[in-house]
């Protein structure tokens, strides 16, 4: 292939969407690719989404708090497999109240509560793991 050649396939294939192109004769390869930063990708199949604005109304709904895990462990809402669960849904609790265990490193650590309120759901189950700062009771 001549210089010249080589120089308009360099410049067509810097005028197409192609990101790759080789090409290989006898006593002769060549291989051309181009990065195309963030471009989007476009797939045939896919739908194209229009954003329509929704108006903005002001929801009408209560202060929501979760109490999270102190450290990472597993929570426990029982001190013992025979004991009754240490707080319910519906139950009101205070600051300071015993809300659950987290064993980690065979340390059973109560976890206090840090808000007041009402108990409206129990996100993290009994005998799993928890993460550090993850929801485990949503008061309001």
């Amino acid at each position: 292939m001549k210089k010249e050649d080589l120089k308009e396939l360099i410049r067509e294939f810097e005028g197409t969407s192609l990101t790759k192109l080789s090409i290989e004769e006898k006593d002769f390869k060549v291989c051309l690719e181009k990065n195309m930063g963030n471009a989007p990708v476009v797939y045939a199949n896919e739908p194209q989404v229009h954003a329509t604005p929704i108006e903005n109304k002001p929801e009408v709904k209560k202060q929501m708090k979760t109490i999270n895990a102190p450290l990472v462990g597993t929570f426990y809402l029982t001190r013992s497999p025979e004991s009754k669960a240490l707080v319910t849904v519906g139950q009101k609790i205070n600051i300071g109240d015993t809300v659950g265990i987290i064993e980690a490193m065979k340390v059973m650590n109560e976890i206090q509560a840090d808000k007041e309120g009402i108990v409206k759901a129990i996100l993290a189950p009994s005998g799993k793991l928890v993460e550090f700062d993850q929801p485990l009771l949503e008061i309001e």
